[in-house]
């Protein structure tokens, strides 16, 4: 970590800092080292099965290679100093802690395969043929919303049919038609083949009354009345709409009215 920020440091032209970080990151490792040492010699590998059974001489060498980085980079930092910079060491003690968030700088993607020697080394895309993704995303869009449009669907024609069966139901169809199926086939349950009581009873009334004629005349007369109820209906429909939507409108109101109250400071 201090090798890292004395790398920064020395970037930043803070050659002070950067010097006791060195210093400090070559004590650091040789602490480092003489643990690791020590931690090899008492390592039993039976013991911990977690560890590899190279993992003291692992140790031992990669605090060996810090040690030597450091004090590599140690000479040199201060045979720099002494010839170039003459900057003072600040005390250890003074150091600021190191912020791990800047220690190294991002290095993204696209620098890292932008080279030409890069690009010359890993060769050509293997997956330049592949269909992309973004075709594949378009593909899964397409059909969820075409599944989404035949669900739909499918629930329209079942309400449908549940709205057609609860209307047959309340007319009595089709149980109703086979009374006048039988009818028509002479299938009746005397067995007489003769017309119903009822039927005989309406077409009296009817032939009392002026025959078809009558009917028609009756019905039309209907239409006028028929009209105006109709006409009524719509204007009262009509009115309910307005008066709901100036009640949604004072609601809006009175709640914005309500909130300006509220945000009010207390006084």
């Amino acid at each position: 970590m201090h090798y890292h920020q004395y790398l920064a440091d020395t970037a930043k032209a803070k050659y002070g800092d950067a010097l006791a970080r060195i210093n400090l990151a070559e004590s650091l490792a040789k602490e480092a080292n003489k643990l690791a040492v020590s931690f090899g010699s008492y390592f039993i590998p039976s013991i911990t099965p977690e560890i590899p059974a190279d993992g003291g001489t692992a140790i031992v060498t990669l605090t060996k290679t810090l040690m030597t980085l450091t004090g590599e980079k140690r000479a040199e930092a201060q045979r720099e100093n002494d010839l170039i910079y003459n900057a003072v060491p600040v005390a250890e003690a003074t150091l600021p802690v190191v912020d791990k968030l800047v220690v190294a700088n991002p290095v993204t993607i696209q620098e890292v395969y932008g080279s030409a020697d890069v690009q010359r080394v890993i060769g050509p895309d293997m997956f330049a043929k592949l269909i992309p993704l973004s075709v594949h995303k378009s593909a899964s869009i397409y059909s969820e919303e075409k599944a989404k449009l035949a669900r739909a669907e499918a629930e329209k024609v079942e309400e449908a049919d549940s709205s057609l069966t609860a209307a047959l139901a309340s007319l009595g169809l089709p149980a109703a038609l086979q009374k006048w199926k039988d009818l028509v086939s002479g299938d009746d349950r005397a067995g007489s083949g003769a017309l119903p009581r009822e039927l005989e009873q309406w077409a009296e009334e009817i032939d009392d009354a002026g025959g078809v004629q009558a009917v028609d005349d009756s019905l039309n007369k209907l239409g006028p009345p028929r009209a105006a109820v109709t006409g009524d209906l719509a204007a009262a429909g009509q009115d309910l709409e307005n008066e709901s939507k100036e009640c949604e409108r004072m609601r809006v109101r009175n709640a914005d009215i309500t909130k300006d109250v509220l945000d009010l400071p207390a006084r």
